[in-house]
């Protein structure tokens, strides 16, 4: 794990030794993680801005060191877990992929300070996450193990679906008891195209002042199940950073939810849906709300044993 608190200003060690990176202080005791590369390779992320962090370029012993260095120590808790979060990428092809994947993760990384410094999240974000913490919680109780479980998740990795099994994909809804829709944010979503089958999954929340926030249900599972485990926690905080939640940062507006019942509908052929194959030349994408009374028909009881 990533700790400043080994390194005396002015000295530096390896964060891994199969990695070409380091964390440093310098004189005046400034943190700073390193990125080492070979003088060829191009490093599109240092011309980004990271709110409280410089990326400077230099010049050691024949490598070009790309240098994030943090200018308030104030904000060294998500320092640290950025620094974290780009060892933890995983180095398996030539260098220039690995540059190109540490890159992507630092956008991603812009994408979220630039938000997060309002100290606030949207409603419907805060419900959306609510509801697939659910949904890895009822996994969990049918048997899967959380890194199973989180191998599943593949919405925050980018992929259409929340969760993606083997021959099965299901997506996850969340709403207020008195929502009569649910959005559905792309073509992809509904499609079971190259998945076999689809289920929609959609969480009935209430405001709850004995209810709990997203940060003390993502909290209260890395306690119960990732204390030992700090790869599987890694893992875990950068799906929740993908979705625009990251643990660390402290949020003026997180609501208390509770889950009051879960409905689930098969998605078959009949289903009312809108997908890539069935769009008008010409439309490249659409956005659109679901009348949930009006899918009752395709309401069934949740079965775990088909997602195994």
């Amino acid at each position: 794990m990533i700790n400043f608190d080994t390194i005396h200003p002015g000295t530096y060690r390896r964060v891994n030794e199969s990695l070409p990176l380091l964390i440093e202080k310098n004189e005046s005791g400034e943190m700073s993680f390193v990125i080492e590369m070979p003088p060829q390779i191009k490093f599109v992320a240092k011309s980004l801005k990271l709110n409280g962090v410089t990326i400077s370029e230099r010049n050691r012993m024949g490598l070009i060191q790309f240098v994030l260095t943090l200018k308030n120590v104030s904000e060294s808790g998500i320092f640290v877990r950025l620094c974290q979060d780009l060892s933890d990428v995983k180095k398996t092809g030539a260098d220039q992929k690995y540059a190109d994947d540490i890159s992507l993760r630092l956008e991603q990384w812009v994408h979220f300070l630039s938000k997060s410094r309002r100290n606030e999240i949207m409603l419907k974000t805060q419900m959306g996450l609510f509801g697939e913490l659910e949904f890895l919680k009822t996994l969990m109780s049918n048997g899967f193990s959380l890194n199973d479980a989180l191998k599943c998740w593949r919405g925050p990795d980018g992929n259409a679906h929340d969760f993606v099994f083997a021959g099965y994909a299901n997506e996850v809804k969340a709403k207020m008891p008195e929502d009569k829709t649910v959005t559905i944010s792309s073509e992809g979503q509904l499609d079971a195209a190259g998945v076999g089958n689809l289920g929609l999954s959609v969480f009935e929340l209430a405001e709850s002042a004995t209810g709990k926030t997203i940060a003390e249900a993502a909290t209260e599972m890395i306690a119960a199940h990732m204390t030992d485990d700090a790869d599987l926690r890694a893992i875990f905080e950068r799906k929740l950073l993908s979705l625009n939640f990251n643990i660390m940062e402290s949020y003026d507006n997180l609501m208390r939810f509770e889950s009051i019942g879960m409905k689930h509908y098969s998605i078959t052929d009949k289903f009312p849906k809108l997908v890539a194959s069935t769009l008008p030349v010409g439309v490249l994408g659409v956005k659109y709300k679901l009348n949930l009374d009006a899918i009752s028909e395709f309401a069934t009881s949740f079965d775990p044993s088909v997602l195994k």
